[in-house]
């Protein structure tokens, strides 16, 4: 017997969250306690700053290539989505063993940049699979917990690779850093390894079918087809979500034209464009923060890389905890994804505002390191409510390409703001060079990431799932 994601609740959430822990440790180490500790002991400005996140950042715009291939190419008989999660997580592994022995980090920026944009390449493909396969396994019942599980996960293992590693960091070296994550990695690979998708896949292509282990727990949601290997000599029982099963999974016999058509036709609906453009604005002002404030806090406040990384990812765990049981308590109990969409853009760009508004109290350190903590914390609601919404409103035949256009171009404005915020800044002090207008750049640098962290909630009204139901009952008539 063996264990399958569509038949065990408890397989499903613990899966998830691993394979999101997997991509948050690496994630807070290079967004965080890297740029942190490289701006700290090279002084590296915020346009430097900007330029390495948005490096870092750049591939997991990449997710929309990854997407229609992964769509339809795959080992079938280990299903769908798990191959590709499996060979990500060993390429993701493997990426960061290269870092071993790299020595002086001051000499070899460019081969570690290099480096982590290609373990990036993978991570990405990784999070595109997970996304791909939540797509297909969640019931509906169960999206907002998951989701906010999912992206509470992150963010734990972003806030304990950004406060542990920086630790690790200061105190030994990077070699030390790589060691512990791809032992982490490797630990968390066991849970695609050893959990199949559904009965009757294989853990590997040699292996026997998995028979049924439980009863199916939602059977208005799930229903049972017999499906024909063409690569076993049995026919054997799958469970899979009617609507994403494409009609072969040949990839020979895949019609790009009408994959294509479907692909277009999601975004026809006011609530998927509508989506399409928020996700496009709406971490602009949250890559301008991250880069900001890794050069204010360590430069002009006087904060230690550990300290900032410390605050910025560890200190934050129990609000991102927080937060994700208010966009589960939201989501699932009010049933309610605007509104875990305004308290979390709300809470980010009022939080920048007072702080900007507070400039005579950065000094503080319980002040200074609330802003770090709270945003961290709204962010977190934010993202649970983005993935909850754009979940629910993914339709059509190419429903795991949709969504991975929504995630993509969300983190093609995370890249975007990392990368302007050193140069919003630079025009700021254009003609004002003395040191006294430093500080003053940093205030209306906030003040612009308030701002603009508020402009996506415009958009929120236009989204109406509805719409998209009622589209799926007319494709199915």
């Amino acid at each position: 017997m063996g264990l399958t994601l569509s038949e065990s609740r408890s397989c499903r959430l613990s899966t998830f969250c691993a394979l999101y822990v997997a991509q948050g440790i690496p994630w807070g180490f290079m967004l965080i306690s890297l740029p942190a500790y490289l701006a700290s002991e090279f002084q590296l400005d915020d346009t430097e700053i900007g330029n390495l996140k948005a490096i870092i950042l750049i591939p997991w715009s990449f997710k929309l290539i990854w997407a229609p291939i992964m769509d339809n190419f795959t080992i079938r008989s280990m299903g769908k989505r798990r191959p590709w999660i499996i060979g990500a997580e060993i390429l993701m592994a493997a990426s960061l063993l290269t870092l071993m022995g790299l020595g002086d980090l001051s000499e070899k920026m460019r081969l570690l940049l290099l480096i982590y944009f290609m373990h990036n390449c993978f991570s990405s493909l990784q999070d595109v699979c997970t996304d791909a396969l939540a797509v297909d396994i969640l019931p509906p019942e169960e999206q907002g917990l998951t989701n906010g599980l999912m992206w509470g996960s992150k963010l734990v293992g972003k806030g304990l690779g950004a406060g542990g590693l920086s630790w690790v960091l200061s105190n030994y070296n990077l070699e030390a850093c790589v060691a512990i994550q791809i032992v982490l990695l490797l630990g968390i690979m066991c849970f695609p390894l050893f959990v199949l998708e559904r009965p009757g896949d294989r853990r590997f292509p040699w292996s026997n079918p998995v028979p049924s282990n439980a009863v199916q727990e939602d059977e208005s949601f799930w229903k049972e087809v017999t499906l024909s290997d063409s690569e076993s000599e049995d026919s054997s029982v799958q469970v899979f979500k009617a609507q994403d099963i494409p009609e072969s999974e040949d990839p020979q016999s895949v019609d790009w034209s009408q994959f294509f058509n479907d692909y277009v036709r999601a975004f026809r609906l006011r609530t998927t464009a509508a989506c399409l453009f928020f996700s496009v604005i709406m971490w602009v002002g949250y890559g301008v923060f991250e880069t900001t404030t890794t050069t204010l806090y360590t430069q002009q406040l006087g904060w230690s890389d550990v300290e900032y990384s410390s605050v910025a990812g560890t200190f934050s765990v129990p609000l991102v905890i927080l937060g994700t049981l208010v966009g589960y308590l939201i989501v699932d109990r009010l049933n309610s994804r605007k509104l875990i969409l305004y308290i979390g853009f709300g809470g980010l760009g009022l939080t920048s505002l007072v702080f900007a508004m507070s400039s005579g109290m950065w000094q503080s350190g319980k002040f200074a390191g609330s802003y770090l903590v709270l945003t961290e914390g709204f962010q977190c609601i934010a993202s649970i409510g983005f993935l909850a919404m754009s979940m629910r409103i993914t339709w059509t035949a190419a429903a795991a390409t949709v969504f991975t256009t929504f995630m993509t171009m969300s983190n093609v404005s995370h890249v975007f703001g990392n990368w302007f915020a050193g140069r919003f800044r630079e025009w700021i002090l254009s003609g004002e060079l003395e040191a006294a207008s430093v500080m003053t750049s940093y205030q209306y640098t906030i003040l612009f990431v308030g701002v603009v962290s508020l402009i996506p909630m415009l958009l929120v009204p236009l989204m109406n799932p509805l719409e998209v139901d009622l589209a799926k009952q007319e494709d199915a008539l």
